[in-house]
């Protein structure tokens, strides 16, 4: 049998693996309000947290419900949670694990406005601060690339894009290459035509500098245009 010593230690590994950043906000549920901020005159509390943290509704007075959802009419009504909070149930957890807005009421006094809301974001560095499609943690942890910066290296290519094909986001000469020439050689989800088509659009109606990315492929205009060419060309050689 383990040692109390090897247990704790791994009591300890345990929490740390879980996260040692989640945090539990208490909600008191009293005088027909959900009290979050200390003040019954605030009447919906708005309560912001991050994913993975928790709330704890705990019993003040009454019999009360916290039920997810706008109200009982809604058709979500408790599909999230539905729980009573009264003497005999003093108090009700729920971890939020998804990013989301959260509304709840109580059902039996719903018409006094006993309702509140959650907020839950990600945590900093599970944002993707920069829209490249890695998150900041990522960047500075595991690829090293610049977590304001969408394309770390110049090269044209989103650092989330190259990532997605193997390509090195801090290294200008490793730029992803279609492995067959096809009619979406960007990845973009639109035609090559669209492509280059959505480029020119964009320089003769777009007034000052034209985007640096029409169709949200995470590449750059030139380097769609310059895909696209380059599969013609590839194209017309083989034939």
């Amino acid at each position: 049998m383990p040692s109390p010593r090897l247990l704790c230690a791994a009591c300890v590994l345990l929490l740390l693996a879980r996260g040692s950043h989640a945090v539990m906000v208490q909600i008191t549920v009293k005088n027909l309000v959900f009290d979050a901020d200390g003040n019954d005159a605030t009447q919906v509390d708005t309560v912001n947290i991050h994913t993975g943290d928790e709330v704890d509704w705990v019993w003040g007075n009454g019999s009360h419900t916290v039920t997810s959802g706008e109200s009982s009419s809604a058709p979500e009504a408790g599909a999230l949670f539905d729980a009573s909070i009264d003497a005999a149930h003093p108090a009700f957890v729920r971890t939020f694990n998804d990013v989301g807005t959260f509304p709840y009421f109580c059902r039996f006094h719903e018409l006094h406005n006993m309702k509140g809301v959650i907020v839950v974001t990600a945590p900093p560095d599970q944002d993707d601060t920069d829209g490249d499609g890695l998150t900041a943690f990522q960047e500075v942890n595991t690829y090293h690339t610049d977590p304001h910066n969408p394309d770390s290296d110049g090269d044209g290519f989103w650092d989330g894009f190259e990532v997605a094909r193997a390509s090195d986001p801090n290294a200008p000469a490793s730029v992803p290459t279609p492995t067959a020439v096809t009619g979406d050689v960007d990845y973009s989800g639109a035609t090559n035509a669209v492509d280059v088509q959505l480029v020119i659009n964009g320089a003769l109606s777009i007034p000052g500098p034209v985007p640096t990315d029409l169709d949200g492929s995470h590449t750059t205009d030139a380097v769609d245009v310059q895909l696209v060419i380059n599969a013609a060309l590839v194209k017309n050689a083989r034939r």
